[in-house]
C-alpha cells in the first residue's frame, strides 16, 4: 500500500515524536537544588528544585542532583537504584559549600527560672547545638574543659546498688535518671538506669556493663535538677530546658536541636553516589546497600549518644542501635573515600557486612561515650582500611573484632585510651581473623595504664601482621594473648615502648602454636607463649636508625639490621640488598607511608567539641 504524501509526512513525525520519546526517556538528565527553588520548578538550573528529596525522586539511573550552596534539612531517600555504568548521584556544585543537617531550630524560649529558659520541642532530643557547637546534657559532676578528662565522682557498685562517696541528695533525686561510669578496671564505660534514691545510695534498675563488684568513678545525669550551670540542656515532657552560654537569652542565639538521624538513607539502594557534601548532626546509612559510594564528605557528629547502653558489643549491625553506629556501611561493595568524620559520641564509620571499603580518610575525636566503639568499627568479611588517619578516641582507634580475611593497611593510628585501660590502637578479640592483614600501619601514642599498639586478644588466630612501626606505646607494641595461634609477625619495628612483645592468658594459658616471629626489630622485652618460634630478630638498643629523635625509624646504611633477614615468601621478595633486612623500612628503598592525603586545613581538630 502506498501512503499518500499527507499520510507520509504523518508517519514521519510521528516516528519522529516517538524517537525523541525515547531518547527523552532514556537520556540521562541533570537536576539543580537551591534554597532559593521551588519544588514545582522543573529543576534546572535557571529554575532548580528547593529540596533534594524532590530530585531524588524522579532521578533514574545515569541522573545526576547538582546541589548549590545552602543549608538542607532533610532526610534524603532516593526512589530507586543506579545501575553499574549509570549510577545516580547526589553532588555538590563546584566551589559551593552544601550542608545536609539533622537538626531543626528551637524558638520561642521562655524564661523557667534563674537562667535556664525552656523551648516546646515534642520530639526525642539527643543532643543541642549552638553555633555547631555541642552542649551538654546536664549532669553531676560538672563537665570540665576536657572532654576526654571529663570530672567524675568515686563510687562504689554490689549487684544494683550504687552509692556515691561524699554526696547526699534528697529522696528520688536522681529517679528516673541513669549512671555512666566506670569500674576500678578501667574497661569500658557503661550505663545503668537509676529507679530510686536515698541520700548518696542509687538503686539501679540493672547492673552496670562490665563493672565488677567495687570502687570506680561515673557521672549522673537525665534529671531537670542536675541542670546548673552554662551549656546544660535537658528534655522532659515535651519541653528542652537549656542554660545558654555565657547566661544570654536563648532567643538571641541560633539554638539546634537534633531531629532526623539520616542525611541520606540508602538502605537496600545499589549505585548510588554521594560527593562532595558536608553533612552536620546526621549521618548516612548503607545497610544491605550495595556499590555505594560517599566521596570528598565532610561528616560532622554522625553519633551523638543514642541509646548507647556502653560494655562490650557483641555483634554490629542495624539491630545494634545502643552500640552508637556512625557512619554506617553495610551491605556489600560499599566504599566511603577522600572524607573526614570526626566528633562523634560512639562510631566514627561503622562497616560490617561484605567486602566494603575505608579509603584515605580522616576520622577522629570519636567515642567520646568510652563505650566500645571506635572512629573505625569494622566486623564483617572481606573489608578493606587503608591509606586513613585515625585518631583521639575514648578506648581504641580501629576495632576489628570478627573481622575476616580483611587488610588494615597503610593507616596512620594514634592517641588511644584518651578515657579508658587496657585497650589497643587497634584492637580485635576471640575473632579469627581467616587472614586478615594488618600492614604497613604507623602506630603510635597510646598512653593508658595497659596500652597496646597491636592488640590480638584472647581466642583471636589467624592474622598476618607485617611492616608496621609502634612506638610511644605505654604497655607493648604488640600483645598476643592467649590462647591464640597461628599469629605471623614480620619485619615489624616495635621501639620506644613499654614491651615489644607480650602476652596474657586466662589460668596460665600460654599457647601459641604457630605463632611465628620474624625479621623484626624488637628493642623492648619480649614475651612469648609455648610453641611460638622467633628468629632473625633485632634485639638489642641501637639498631641503626637516621633520626630516632625525630621518629624517623629508616635504616642507616651501617646499621646491622640490613641484609640481616630472611626472605619470606609474599613479604620481603622486593628487597634492595643481598637479603632482606630486618624491621618495617628497606634501606635504600624508597619507604612505605601511612596516613591519608587529605590536605590538613581540611582535619579539623579536638576543638569541634
Amino acid at each position: 500500500m502506498r501512503l499518500s504524501g499527507t499520510n507520509y509526512a504523518r508517519a514521519v513525525v510521528c516516528g519522529c515524536t516517538l524517537w525523541l520519546l525515547v531518547v527523552n526517556l532514556a537520556w540521562p538528565k541533570k537536576y539543580h537544588v537551591a534554597p532559593q527553588g521551588e519544588d514545582t520548578n522543573p529543576g534546572s538550573a535557571s529554575a532548580p528544585f528547593r529540596t533534594i528529596q524532590q530530585a531524588a525522586d524522579m532521578m533514574r539511573p545515569g541522573d545526576v542532583c547538582v546541589i548549590h550552596a545552602g543549608t538542607y534539612r532533610e532526610t534524603v531517600r532516593p526512589g530507586r537504584s543506579g545501575t553499574p555504568k549509570a549510577p545516580i548521584r547526589f553532588v555538590a556544585a563546584p566551589g559551593d559549600t552544601v550542608r545536609v543537617i539533622g537538626t531543626q531550630r528551637a524558638t520561642n524560649w521562655v524564661l523557667h527560672q534563674g537562667k535556664i529558659y525552656r523551648a516546646a520541642v515534642d520530639w526525642p532530643v539527643d543532643q543541642v547545638f549552638v553555633d555547631d557547637r555541642m552542649m551538654i546534657p546536664a549532669r553531676f559532676p560538672n563537665a570540665g574543659r576536657d572532654p576526654y578528662r571529663p570530672t567524675l565522682v568515686t563510687a562504689t557498685v554490689e549487684k544494683q546498688i550504687c552509692t556515691v562517696e561524699g554526696h547526699r541528695w534528697p529522696d528520688d533525686h536522681w529517679k528516673g535518671g541513669s549512671l555512666w561510669g566506670v569500674g576500678k578496671t578501667g574497661w569500658v564505660f557503661g550505663s545503668a538506669p537509676i529507679r530510686g534514691s536515698q541520700g548518696n545510695t542509687l538503686q539501679l534498675s540493672e547492673k552496670v556493663p562490665f563493672w565488677s563488684k567495687g570502687s570506680g568513678k561515673l557521672l549522673l545525669t537525665g534529671v531537670l535538677a542536675a541542670l546548673d550551670s552554662p551549656r546544660e540542656w535537658h528534655q522532659r515532657d515535651g519541653w528542652v530546658y537549656f542554660w545558654a552560654p555565657d547566661g544570654v537569652d536563648p532567643n538571641d542565639l541560633g539554638v539546634e536541636v537534633t531531629r532526623r538521624r539520616w542525611a541520606f538513607d540508602l538502605a537496600q539502594r545499589s549505585y548510588v553516589e554521594i560527593k562532595g557534601l558536608h553533612v552536620f548532626a546526621a549521618s548516612i546509612n548503607m545497610e544491605a546497600a550495595d556499590h555505594c559510594t560517599v566521596d570528598g564528605c565532610c561528616i560532622r557528629f554522625a553519633s551523638f549518644g543514642r541509646g548507647i547502653r556502653g560494655g562490650f558489643n557483641r555483634d554490629r549491625g542495624m539491630n545494634a542501635d545502643s552500640e552508637g553506629l556512625g557512619v554506617v556501611v553495610g551491605g556489600t561493595h560499599n566504599t566511603v573515600r577522600n572524607s573526614v568524620v570526626a566528633y562523634c559520641l560512639g562510631d566514627g564509620i561503622s562497616v560490617y557486612g561484605e567486602h566494603n571499603t575505608v579509603r584515605n580518610c580522616v576520622v577522629h575525636d570519636c567515642n567520646l561515650s568510652s563505650s566500645d566503639c571506635a572512629p573505625v568499627n569494622c566486623t564483617g568479611h572481606g573489608h578493606t582500611v587503608a591509606h586513613c588517619t585515625l585518631f583521639n578516641a575514648g578506648r581504641s582507634v580501629l576495632l576489628h573484632r570478627h573481622l575476616r580475611q580483611g587488610r588494615i593497611e597503610h593507616n596512620h593510628i594514634f592517641n588511644a585510651g584518651l578515657m579508658t585501660g587496657d585497650l589497643g590502637a587497634t584492637y580485635t578479640f576471640q575473632s579469627d581473623g581467616q587472614g586478615t592483614v594488618i600492614a604497613y600501619n604507623r602506630v603510635h601514642d597510646v598512653r593508658c595504664h595497659t596500652g597496646v599498639g597491636i592488640y590480638i586478644d584472647n581466642g583471636s588466630p589467624n592474622h598476618l601482621v607485617h611492616h608496621n612501626l609502634c612506638y610511644n606505646v605505654t604497655d607493648c607494641g604488640i600483645r598476643i594473648n592467649t590462647p591464640t595461634r597461628n599469629v605471623l609477625l614480620y619485619n615489624n619495628t616495635l621501639c620506644r615502648n613499654g614491651k615489644s612483645l607480650a602476652w596474657w592468658g586466662s589460668r596460665g594459658n600460654d599457647d601459641q602454636q604457630g605463632v611465628q616471629v620474624v625479621n623484626n626489630i624488637l628493642t623492648d622485652s619480649v614475651s612469648l607463649g609455648k610453641g611460638a618460634v622467633a628468629r632473625s630478630n633485632y634485639t638489642g638498643e641501637d639498631p641503626g636508625w637516621l633520626d630516632p629523635k625525630n621518629n624517623d625509624f629508616r635504616l642507616r646504611p651501617d646499621s646491622p639490621c640490613v641484609d640481616a633477614g630472611e626472605t619470606i615468601d609474599g613479604i620481603t621478595e622486593r628487597h634492595v640488598g643481598q637479603a632482606p633486612d630486618l624491621g618495617c623500612f628497606e634501606q635504600g628503598a624508597d619507604p612505605w607511608t601511612a596516613g591519608s592525603t587529605l590536605p590538613r586545613k581540611q582535619w579539623g581538630d579536638s576543638s569541634g567539641w
